[in-house]
């Protein structure tokens, strides 16, 4: 995953060991790309999208979708696009929040 705490956070840890109680998984490896990493082609796609919202505006999802589809039509990519809808983001903050120890969240190195 990507270093921002956003992506790796105590709710990820117990998303992950959700999984694993729930014998989803036997197993998860969790790992961090290293400082200073390589972007992979999904930045550049955000790249294109980032920068066809500069120049547009959006008020609707219909909009939203058809100006996403829109930046990628003149581009040299040649990825194919597919914008799908997600009606809900569950919340996982509150589902798993009960759950987790306040005095276990300092397992990290907080310098290197």
């Amino acid at each position: 995953i990507d270093g921002g705490s956003e992506n790796a956070n105590q709710y990820l840890l117990a998303a992950l060991e959700y999984l694993t109680i729930k014998r989803v998984c036997r197993t998860i490896l969790l790992t961090r790309l290293p400082v200073g990493h390589t972007h992979e082609d999904i930045d550049a796609c955000f790249g294109t999208i980032a920068s066809w919202f500069d120049r547009s505006f959006t008020q609707t999802p219909e909009a939203y979708k058809m100006a996403i589809l829109a930046a990628f039509d003149g581009s040299k990519s040649k990825l194919k696009i597919d914008v799908v809808d997600v009606f809900v983001v569950p919340d996982y903050q509150s589902f798993f929040e009960p759950f987790i120890d306040p005095l276990f969240s300092r397992t990290h190195k907080m310098e290197w």
